[in-house]
């Protein structure tokens, strides 16, 4: 029967019956002790962690979730549990630990959740291979413990990956920066996105945020990644670029002038331009930047309706002149 079910499981067929046939085999021997003097020492290696009926019930309702589930079938999952089934029923000592190590933290998790967001929840975090063993453990313990409504949040956030990227990164951070407590078992996740996002995700944010969703979105990501930043800025990704983050915070009292500009439609790539620090961060461009938003914002404060600004002649900039394309788009409160 062993060799059956390895049979089965290796070309894909249904083994359930066979796992239930062989549990309750086991389980028969484990109930008549007399008998273990007479079994191969592997057998009886094999009994010190015989699987009871509910735990084979639990890792069935496992695979079949991850073999339905609606967001495509998470492979990693059914794999892992067809390793620890072979390791329990057929032979001991096949299974890796950390994967081992990890089916246990889903069987417990099925134990104390019974709601499909929980469950589902914790198949994503075993399917994604891009945190630690341990940090996915951690996300297991910690989700019977988290209140409902970010749970259900939480899922409709990530179930959105696949089709809408950038959104998620941007709902995710909003998310995790409000519920600091939870932040650290799912930062990974987040990080691992915005890596493979990469300058894509600060192209979609200019394009399709406001000047003050800009900068509450990295205001988020500072709050979610405030320590990360500081210990490896090198290898960020780039909307995790520090340089970015001391730009956005020189822009807080510019906001009125930024909102402003922004409603004319001819100035949308002068804001992009402003929101983003011009040239890169790294070149003279902020610094005429700034300069530049402090004459707005004065002449906002004076109440003077027009200003017939021309940059070139202020500041000498062709740079400035040809990204900018601010003549004639300078109209204030």
């Amino acid at each position: 029967m062993q060799q059956i079910l390895l049979s089965q499981i290796q070309s894909g067929q249904s083994s359930t019956d066979t796992e239930l046939s062989l549990q309750a085999c086991g389980s028969a021997f484990l109930r008549t002790p007399w008998l273990r003097s007479s079994l191969d020492s592997s057998l009886v290696k094999l009994f010190n962690d015989w699987p009871s009926l509910e735990d084979v019930g639990y890792l069935h309702s496992i695979r079949n979730l991850a073999k339905t589930s609606s967001t495509g079938k998470m492979w990693e999952v059914v794999k892992n549990v067809n390793e620890y089934m072979i390791n329990c029923l057929v032979q001991s000592g096949t299974i890796l630990t950390g994967t081992k190590i990890l089916v246990k933290a889903l069987l417990t998790l099925w134990k104390r959740a019974a709601d499909s967001d929980r469950r589902w929840l914790a198949l994503s975090v075993v399917q994604s291979q891009i945190i630690t063993t341990n940090f996915r453990c951690r996300c297991l313990n910690q989700l019977p413990q988290l209140p409902d409504g970010f749970v259900y949040s939480l899922r409709l956030i990530i179930q959105n990956y696949d089709e809408a990227p950038d959104v998620t990164c941007i709902d995710l951070a909003t998310l995790l920066a409000a519920n600091e407590s939870s932040v650290t078992c799912w930062r990974p996740i987040l990080r691992q996105m915005l890596d493979s996002q990469g300058q894509k995700l600060i192209d979609y944010a200019l394009a399709n945020l406001n000047a003050y969703e800009w900068v509450q979105l990295l205001s988020n990501l500072r709050k979610v990644f405030e320590k990360e930043m500081k210990d490896e800025p090198i290898s960020f990704p780039a909307i995790l670029n520090p340089e970015l983050y001391r730009w956005v915070s020189n822009l807080e009292m510019y906001m009125p002038i930024i909102s402003q500009l922004e409603t004319d439609v001819r100035c949308i790539p002068a804001v992009r331009c402003i929101l983003i620090g011009g040239d890169g961060l790294y070149g003279h461009l902020v610094l005429t930047l700034e300069e530049m938003l402090c004459i707005l914002t004065f002449k906002m404060n004076g109440k003077i309706h027009w200003l017939p600004i021309s940059v070139s002649s202020l500041y000498k900039s062709g740079l400035f002149m040809n990204a900018l394309n601010f003549e004639g788009c300078m109209r204030c409160a």
